[in-house]
């Protein structure tokens, strides 16, 4: 089965944000923790891989509870390789962990939870 590519770089955000839309699955990095591209990415419901580290998958979960993370995690060639090839081959696989990620975001991660996690932090630190 074909698999297209399409390496997004130095396009609008807007741009960026339709061709993920039409992707199937999103890639965002290795470099141990997530970037935005993870989080529009897991919010458009898509399939997202990246390579988190054990101390960022922690403290996810400490900010999110005992929810699954919706993260397909590859820290290097070899296991991105493989879970390019899952996602190619198991459709239903890209469609679960795609509706997976878009509820994760909308129960777990959401701008009101994460403004009040950060508020209460704030009224912490103030006093």
């Amino acid at each position: 089965m074909p698999v297209e590519l399409d390496l997004i770089d130095n396009a609008p955000h807007v741009v960026c944000l339709e061709r993920k839309r039409q992707a199937h699955a999103c890639f965002d990095h290795m470099q141990g923790y997530y970037g935005m591209s993870s989080l529009e990415a897991l919010s458009l419901g898509r399939a997202v891989i990246a390579g988190l580290d054990d101390w960022n998958l922690a403290t996810i979960r400490t900010f999110v509870g005992d929810a699954p993370l919706p993260w397909r995690i590859a820290r290097d060639a070899r296991e991105l390789r493989q879970r390019l090839v899952e996602l190619v081959q198991d459709p239903a696989l890209r469609r679960e962990t795609g509706a997976a990620s878009r509820r994760f975001m909308v129960e777990r991660w959401s701008d009101t939870l994460c403004a009040g996690r950060l508020a209460d932090f704030l009224d912490g630190v103030q006093g």
